[in-house]
């Protein structure tokens, strides 16, 4: 919403296999900007987001940081015995457009300081220092297509995704991707750590 306040919004979770006690203790948004805390009592994990937003720029840009050195979500671990975590989250979208029944989103997400571990990914935790995807997506209501001139970024590897998912008729789906070329050192550099 555009402008919203939240203050002492408690959420417990309680069955065989999960218990979990999150709160947010605030959370304030305006025309221009929000800025919140998610606390996950169980552990004393805390995150604090903060952003900008703009209704007629169709744009919003989003931080999510952790307070503390111990950086694992909530609910992940019992939910699917997955530690995950990150250092800093960026989300953003900066343009929206809709004319003649096709949305066309444009904008990006980076993590800085990914962990994760999942016993049938990875003996030990895997760690991913720099990652981000600018993307440009399409979405008509026959096809959904993620454009060639999308990039993602692993530490110093570059990716060049295509997706089109077409479901006009029969059923079609076309990936392709392209990897930039990259010297060996910066290769195996940016493998993901404890992966392999």
């Amino acid at each position: 919403p555009q402008e919203a306040h939240l203050s002492a919004l408690h959420l417990e979770i309680r069955s065989d296999t999960l218990n979990a006690d999150l709160l947010i203790p605030h959370f304030d948004s305006d025309k221009r900007e929000l800025k919140g805390t998610f606390n996950d009592l169980s552990d004393g994990r805390s995150w604090v987001m903060e952003g900008a937003f703009s209704q007629r720029r169709r744009s919003f840009d989003v931080t999510i940081h952790s307070k503390q050195s111990d950086k694992r979500l909530p609910l992940l671990q019992p939910l699917f015995n997955a530690v995950v975590g990150f250092d800093t989250l960026k989300l953003s979208m900066e343009g929206m457009e809709y004319s003649a029944g096709d949305l066309r989103l444009s904008g990006s997400f980076s993590a800085k300081g990914v962990t994760l571990f999942h016993p049938k990914v990875a003996d030990d935790t895997i760690r991913i220092d720099s990652s981000s995807f600018d993307y440009h997506l399409s979405v008509t209501e026959r096809a959904l297509q993620l454009d060639s001139t999308s990039v993602a970024r692993l530490n110093r590897m570059v990716i060049r995704p295509s997706v089109r998912i077409d479901k006009s008729g029969k059923d079609a789906y076309s990936l392709g991707v392209r990897i930039d070329t990259v010297g060996a050192d910066d290769f195996f550099a940016s493998l993901p750590q404890g992966m392999f």
